[in-house]
């Protein structure tokens, strides 16, 4: 019979092993528990591997793209892509563009800042978009792109980059595939500043050469939303008007000073538009439109002048007026064309309605006795002639102051002058072919004792006589 606890011969307690064994049997971990915790440790670990061998399973690919993007080196880029298309399975491949599609667009939003600060030069920048543009399975995430040109466009409306470079960079970008629509707002934003700091600048080349009306016109159209610009155009406006004033008032004065009434109305009335209560603009005003109407002459009044002075029939006849300064005096100028065709050539004064006709030795019209001629000299300037009268008044002075005997003074035409002349050359030849620009007279010395042939030069006021095949000065 055993006994527990007895000693063995050493002196020892004898252990107990079935206790021991229970013992030990007990501290072991239970099945069950063993296989969920292991598995779920398995299954985290084997996650955890495959997230980092699908992270850096196309490392190597991946990271000669970029370095051949980088370098700017995108023929070699393509080339190379083309050859991963054809080593890659379908589904190896959309990875492949998925992961590289982040890069890209990173890389993407980093070159546009490069542009912004002019790192790189716009050829290099669309070369890159142009690049991304051929990887047709590279998704471009839209919403960053477009942050990008309305950065472009902020920039470029704070003054922060050109023109050219937002434009640039807009342009660009809408090239990329799916983004013509999505930036075509910022496209036009840029044209809209463009146009309005170009109005600005006009107006400032205006203001510059005292065309204020002009400048206050573009300084008004320039845009409110582009601050800085409108500000500075309000503050270019509110001097425009503070100038316009004087000045103004003095082009006034020298328009009307030369008979311009039309310029100088146009000059005040422009000055009432700021200065609606000023005294000094009302009254000049006034003035410069009465002598406005007066001194105006339409279409219908030149015709009916010319017609009644000449004894020409209205109809078929039309007018081509044009208003200039001759010596001071406002007058119109007007071709008259009869049936389309020029007929004549008029002058007439705007206040005392006086007829010219033009007349000189290349080219003169038909016309009546006792009409008054003008002509252009060799040097554009206007020449008016003297009246037959006058022309008859020189013409006994100049008789009287030689003792030149006659009896009788008559006017002749032209083309009866050359049987007086007693000369073997024409009249025409003696005038050299200007014979139309003088009045002719015959000298009557009474009976049996001849008749003298005289001639006037109807701008010199000249006298003449026809002498031994001559045309001699009295």
């Amino acid at each position: 019979m055993k006994i527990d606890g007895w000693l063995n011969d050493s002196g020892e307690k004898e252990p107990d092993y079935r206790r021991k064994k229970k013992r030990e049997k007990r501290n072991l971990p239970k099945f069950e528990n063993f296989n969920k915790k292991s598995a779920v440790k398995i299954v985290v670990v084997l996650v955890l591997i495959f997230a980092v061998w699908n992270h850096f399973r196309y490392y190597s690919e991946i990271g000669h793209m970029m370095d051949y993007i980088e370098a700017r080196q995108y023929a070699i880029a393509i080339d190379y892509y083309s050859s991963l298309e054809k080593e890659f399975s379908e589904s190896k491949m959309d990875s492949f563009n998925a992961k590289l599609s982040k890069k890209i667009n990173k890389f993407l939003e980093n070159t546009g800042n490069d542009f912004f600060n002019g790192s790189i030069s716009k050829e290099q920048f669309t070369g890159f978009v142009n690049m991304v543009n051929s990887l047709d399975r590279i998704t471009i995430k839209n919403e960053h792109l477009l942050d990008q040109c309305k950065k472009a466009t902020d920039m470029y409306s704070n003054d922060e980059i050109s023109y050219e470079t937002a434009k640039s960079f807009v342009d660009s970008i809408s090239a990329l595939q799916g983004m013509e629509v999505g930036t075509e707002e910022y496209r036009q934003e840029i044209e809209s500043i463009y146009d309005s700091r170009m109005l600005y600048e006009q107006g400032r080349e205006y203001q510059n050469k005292f065309q204020y009306e002009k400048a206050i016109e573009n300084y008004e159209k320039v845009l409110e939303r582009d601050k800085k610009y409108y500000k500075k155009a309000e503050d270019n406006k509110k001097e425009c008007i503070e100038k316009m004033y004087d000045y103004y008032l003095q082009e006034a004065y020298s328009a009307a000073k030369v008979g311009n009434y039309e310029l100088a109305t146009e000059y005040i009335e422009y000055v009432k538009k700021y200065y609606p209560d000023d005294e000094k603009v009302e009254k000049v005003l006034k003035d410069y439109q009465k002598k406005l109407d007066e001194y105006t002459l339409g279409s219908e009044d030149i015709k009916n002048i010319y017609c009644k002075k000449t004894e020409t029939e209205p109809e078929g006849i039309t007018i081509s007026p044009l208003p200039q300064m001759v010596n001071g005096e406002k007058y119109y100028y007007a071709e008259i064309l009869k049936d389309g065709k020029r007929i004549n050539e008029v002058l007439i004064n705007a206040e005392n309605k006086k007829l010219y006709l033009y007349k000189d030795g290349e080219r003169s019209y038909k016309s009546k006795d006792g009409l008054n001629f003008f002509r252009l000299n060799t040097n554009g300037q206007i020449e008016f002639a003297i009246s037959e009268k006058d022309a008859t008044e020189n013409l006994k002075t100049e008789l009287e102051k030689n003792k030149r005997v006659y009896k009788k003074l008559e006017t002749i035409e032209v083309d009866k002058a050359d049987r007086y002349s007693k000369s073997d050359k024409k009249i025409r030849e003696l005038l050299d072919k200007k014979e139309n620009t003088y009045f002719f007279f015959i000298g009557n010395k009474g009976f049996l004792r001849g008749k003298d042939l005289y001639c006037v030069d109807m701008y010199s006021g000249m006298v003449y006589s026809f002498e031994d095949n001559k045309l001699v000065r009295i």
